[in-house]
């Protein structure tokens, strides 16, 4: 906010309703349904980088469903579901 780059507001407040919209999402979201989870995510990003930068504009290729960042995104997704040293033993 400081810098510009941010709108003014309450980061609390802002916290809170990015996590609470984020958090929510398992309630309506079907991976059979019409939209991708990429495309979920990336309609996330756009709402609250669009309500939140002064140039909203700026974060446009954060929000392509097959941009860079969901490929980053997905591939780390992967490792995760699938790393490769077993898991340590109980």
């Amino acid at each position: 906010m400081e810098s510009g780059h941010f709108r003014q507001g309450d980061p609390t407040i802002q916290s809170l309703l990015i996590m609470g919209s984020s958090q929510w999402a398992w309630t309506w979201f079907d991976p059979a349904g019409p939209h991708t989870a990429e495309e979920v995510g990336s309609s996330l990003v756009d709402m609250v980088l669009g309500g939140l930068l002064t140039r909203p504009a700026a974060a446009t290729g954060l929000v392509d469903p097959s941009g860079a960042v969901a490929k980053i995104v997905r591939a780390c997704l992967a490792d995760v579901a699938s790393p490769s040293e077993p898991p340590p033993e109980s």
